[in-house]
């Protein structure tokens, strides 16, 4: 019962970081948060509960409380798809198919589908391909943000090199005021000897 909430609190953590939550969607990360704060007093309070009602319940209360933190997060990531945020389709992606993975293990749990290897690796498998897709969607995500710094320095750069251009403007102008007003201080000292 303590691994679930443990595995839901870092994920949680990372999809927050990974689809910006803060800054594109700011109520899915207000969500996120009070998720992340049940998600600690619930791992604080669960060890305490050894009643065998109190287990029933602690089952429940986590597997309800996983859904809807799941649905949560698919629901911000498919916002954030439609927004055409990049990272947020590597998401989608990966998380379709790790539950592709699990429904196929589901049924072949259930005696629906055939029992072979390949369905009973369905979820590892899933598993590796959801890994792999985050992976390129991280891999995605700093090669953007490694653009966007480089095209922030080059916009820093030429505002430096307009600035600088205009100074130096500035300072001819200032140089020819200061002759005309040595020229002008000559002529005055001049007259009034």
């Amino acid at each position: 019962q303590i691994t679930i909430p443990i595995v839901l609190f870092f994920s949680t953590l990372f999809v927050n970081t990974f689809l910006d939550l803060k800054t594109r969607l700011h109520k899915g990360y207000l969500i996120n948060k009070f998720i992340l704060i049940i998600l600690v007093i619930w791992f604080l309070i669960n060890p305490f509960l050894v009643v065998d009602y109190f287990l029933k319940f602690s089952f429940h209360f986590t597997n309800t409380f996983l859904l809807v933190a799941l649905a949560v997060t698919f629901f911000n990531s498919i916002y954030l798809a439609f927004k055409k945020f990049r990272p947020a389709y590597f998401y989608l992606a990966a998380w379709v198919l790790l539950l592709l993975a699990s429904v196929l293990r589901l049924l072949q749990t259930a005696s629906i589908l055939p029992a072979n290897p390949l369905v009973q690796s369905s979820v590892q498998i899933g598993v590796s391909f959801t890994m792999v897709l985050l992976s390129l969607g991280l891999a995605d995500k700093l090669n953007f943000l490694k653009n966007q710094l480089q095209k922030a320095k080059d916009e820093l750069e030429d505002k430096v090199i307009e600035r600088t251009k205009e100074l130096n403007e500035s300072l001819v102008e200032v140089k020819k005021l200061k002759e005309n007003q040595d020229g002008d201080y000559f002529l005055n000292t001049l007259l009034i000897e």
